[in-house]
C-alpha cells in the first residue's frame, strides 16, 4: 500500500469491534488458517453492514483454539451472493487434510487454476477443498504425497491434473475429482 501511494491505518482486531471498523471504507486483511472467535465476529459484522473487506487468501475456519469456527468465512460468502456486479474473486476452504491451496481464475473464460501444497504432516489423507471460482462451487479431492504438490485445471466445472513431472529414480501420483456441493447445481 505503501509503494502504490495509499494512505492506510493499522488496527488491533484484538481490541476493535464492527462499530470501529465502521470507521473505514476498506479493511485489508491478510488471513490465514485461524482467528480468534472475537475478531471473525468484529469482521462478519463489518461486512454484513456492507463494509467492504479484502481479503488476501480464504477467510480463516478455526478459531483461537484451533476448533471450527466459520464466522467469518460464511459472512463473506453471504455477502459475496448478495451484492450485485462482478465476482469479487475466487475462495478456497480446506474441509480434510493439511495442506496450503491457492485457486486463480481466468478473467474472461471459464478456466482456473489450483495450486495445492500438501504439508509434509498430512498422513496421506485426502486434501477436501471446497472452492468458489465466481461461476460454481466445486468440493475437490486431491491425493498426492506428503510433502508433494498438485496443479489443477479446473475447466467448465471439470478438474483434471497438469501433466506431473518426475526426476530420475521419482515417481509421481495425483489423483482429483471434483463435484458440486449441491448434488442438483449443474457443473
Amino acid at each position: 500500500m505503501r509503494a502504490a501511494g495509499q494512505d492506510y491505518h493499522l488496527v488491533d482486531l484484538a481490541a476493535t469491534d464492527a462499530a470501529e471498523l465502521a470507521r473505514y471504507r476498506t479493511v485489508t486483511f491478510h488471513s490465514g488458517q485461524f482467528l480468534d472467535r472475537r475478531a471473525q465476529r468484529a469482521l462478519a459484522d463489518y461486512v454484513t453492514a456492507g463494509g467492504l473487506l479484502r481479503l488476501s487468501g480464504p477467510p480463516p475456519h478455526l478459531d483461537e483454539h484451533l476448533e471450527p469456527c466459520r464466522i467469518l468465512a460464511d459472512a463473506v460468502a453471504l455477502a459475496r451472493r448478495s451484492r450485485s456486479g462482478p465476482a469479487p474473486g475466487p475462495d478456497v476452504i480446506r474441509l480434510a487434510g493439511r495442506a496450503d491451496a491457492y485457486l486463480r481464475t481466468h478473467p474472461d473464460r471459464d478456466v482456473s487454476y489450483l495450486v495445492v501444497l500438501v504439508a509434509s504432516d498430512n498422513r496421506e489423507v485426502p486434501v477436501q477443498l471446497r472452492i468458489d471460482d465466481g461461476r460454481r462451487v466445486l468440493d475437490v479431492a486431491v491425493h498426492a504425497a506428503d510433502g508433494g504438490a498438485a496443479v489443477l485445471r479446473i475447466v467448465a466445472g471439470w478438474c483434471s491434473p497438469t501433466a506431473p513431472r518426475t526426476s530420475a529414480g521419482s515417481t509421481a501420483y495425483c489423483g482429483c475429482s471434483a463435484r458440486s456441493p449441491n448434488p442438483s447445481a449443474p457443473g
